[in-house]
């Protein structure tokens, strides 16, 4: 049994209607949650401010990882959407309307992990992610709570072209870090992660 399905399943197919009534995101829909129906899976659709939709790791009511690609979204207030969700033994597929949305990839779980925050002093939101996959990772971001953000700012790369690459005594600057200018920041802006890298991204902000 892959990591999933869920507790006593292999493969299967969940179908729904849902609707959202209000609020400023849309609905989750749960999968591959354990015999105490708390830690698992959820497709999380109209996430991030009504953006996006992705799948990610749940423990409760509680969000975790973002396991697949997220792709853009919006779910309207009292529109009815015809929900399936599809689970197989390597991946989980989103359908919404009939439509392929997202796919979440049981070999690409617990590669990507992320942390932000904000530097006070230099008035930047700073924000890390991992991608610890072979391949790269694209994403959307969204900085809640900014008022303002700066298109300009810096992107911190430090990147292998294998897994099993170090530094050593004879090549201590193989992996090192790479910084660049970039000038796509935005309050919700994508960006593509390269393959085994930590990323620091740094853009000015005003809360």
């Amino acid at each position: 049994m892959s990591a999933l399905p869920g507790e006593g399943y292999e493969e299967y197919t969940m179908e729904l209607q849902a609707r959202k009534t209000g609020g400023a995101e849309g609905f989750f829909v749960f999968f591959g949650l354990d015999e105490a129906s708390r830690k698992g899976y959820v497709f999380n659709i109209g996430g991030w401010g009504n953006s996006g939709a992705a799948a990610q790791t749940v423990d409760g009511f509680s969000t975790g990882n973002i396991i697949s690609p997220t792709v853009p979204v919006t779910i309207e207030t009292g529109r009815w959407y015809d929900l399936k969700v599809e689970v197989r033994r390597d991946a989980a597929t989103l359908y919404v309307d009939g439509k392929e949305m997202c796919v979440a990839h049981a070999p690409s779980f617990a590669k990507q992990f992320f942390a932000a925050g904000y530097d006070e002093q230099a008035g930047e939101a700073v924000i890390k992610v991992v991608n610890a996959d072979t391949v790269p990772y694209k994403t959307r971001l969204v900085l809640d709570g900014a008022a303002k953000v700066n298109a300009s700012g810096k992107v911190i790369t430090l990147k292998a072209d294998k897994a099993t690459d170090e530094n050593t005594l004879d090549e201590p600057e193989k992996i090192v870090p790479v910084e660049k200018a970039y000038s796509k920041f935005a309050r919700k802006f994508s960006y593509t992660f390269e393959p085994l890298s930590v990323t620091v991204l740094r853009v000015k902000t005003t809360r």
